[in-house]
């Protein structure tokens, strides 16, 4: 398993580098509205995460009580063999 995330890891790296790293010559045009697209597509992301959380935190929390009291019972139990 170790093999294969040092494997991704390698072609991410090797990956990120050749896009942002690289000089091309591009001939582009941003127009204002773009920025402002861009903007809106990143609050909506963050108001559509704030809004499943809002809806699914009783399952959030209840897994996460569940996930440490079980720790916690075990641990208890493990004492008093």
């Amino acid at each position: 398993m170790s093999s294969f995330v040092s494997h991704f890891t390698t072609i991410l790296v090797l990956a990120l580098y050749y896009l942002f790293v690289s000089v091309r010559v591009v001939h582009a045009y941003l127009d204002p509205g773009s920025g402002s697209f861009l903007f809106q597509i990143l609050i909506g992301t963050l108001l559509g995460l704030v809004m499943s959380v809002k809806l699914y935190w009783g399952r959030i929390r209840n897994f996460f009580v569940k996930f440490f009291s079980r720790k916690k019972r075990t641990s208890e139990n493990e004492g008093k063999e």
